[in-house]
């Protein structure tokens, strides 16, 4: 991992929201869907991994260029090509944006900010929670989806592991049926086990650490309704923000956002000192 190019990346997009545009994934449907209409595969269809062949070539192609091509021509191509990768890795949406249309959201229609929520790469909590609850939990989880993944495993594998982050994502959000069975979201469930978690550790750096701490240990994988990323994110993300009963929606809202940018923060920090370690 080259942290200036992680630094630059996370610059670029927050100074310029515009490059949101480049982040299109729609490609990645038409291309799944080639895949999976060939004759071979569908005769292998008992396997719940199979689909995550396609995203092989993709990511070998990543791991080409970033292992063997790009370092032949020197190190300030290696570092625009990180840069690139990872900028392009981020989102695909802007979380304030995201932020500012779920509030303006807030009392509207229960399917247009369910809506709203699956563009921002945000699980719902379900129509039968106040829409607060909604938009609270749901921002909580597309921080993480939208920068904490790509940018944890950019830093353990390079521009290959936040492709191969992004790729699973938008695999598992453009998913048709029954998600909890389908292997795009347990692909993508594997892959976001690490990011939660350290999502986690960061809320607790961020906002209140006893609260976190006491929420983690009660979320156990086998404790109901804690058996998945979401649910330790939503925990662990509640805790550090604390009492909201006497807030006001807006400003609920706001402190879930800067909650988000302050982990953001913490674990950009821990990254810039353990890069600055390796330099002594």
């Amino acid at each position: 991992m080259s942290f200036p190019a992680l630094l630059i990346a996370l610059f670029i997009d927050r100074v310029f929201p515009d490059v949101t545009g480049w982040r299109q994934f729609a490609w990645l449907n038409n291309y799944t869907a080639w895949w999976t209409r060939r004759q071979w595969l569908k005769n292998l269809q008992k396997s719940a991994w199979l689909g995550a062949l396609a995203l092989v070539p993709l990511v070998a192609i990543v791991a080409w260029l970033q292992y063997s091509l790009v370092p032949l021509l020197g190190d300030v191509p290696v570092f625009l090509f990180e840069s690139a990768i990872l900028l392009l890795c981020l989102g695909p949406a802007n979380l304030d944006d995201a932020a500012d249309r779920l509030a303006q959201a807030h009392g509207g229609d229960d399917a247009a900010l369910g809506n709203i929520l699956a563009e921002s790469g945000a699980t719902d909590a379900g129509s039968d929670k106040p829409a607060e609850d909604r938009i609270q939990q749901g921002l909580l989880l597309a921080a993480c989806r939208m920068y904490i993944g790509p940018v944890c495993w950019f830093a353990l594998l390079g521009a290959v592991g936040a492709v191969a982050y992004r790729l699973s994502e938008q695999m598992q959000a453009s998913t048709d049926g029954n998600r909890d069975s389908s292997w795009a979201t347990r692909l993508f469930n594997v892959l976001n086990w690490i990011p939660a978690r350290a999502n986690a550790a960061a809320f607790a750096i961020a906002g209140d650490f006893k609260a976190v701490a006491g929420a983690w240990q009660q979320c156990r994988p086998d404790s109901p309704g804690c058996d998945s990323n979401e649910a330790l994110l939503i925990a662990t993300g509640e805790a550090a923000l604390g009492d909201v009963r006497d807030m006001g929606p807006i400003q609920r809202f706001d402190n879930t956002l800067q909650l988000a940018w302050r982990s953001l923060g913490s674990i950009v920090t821990i990254l810039g000192v353990a890069w600055l370690l390796t330099l002594i």
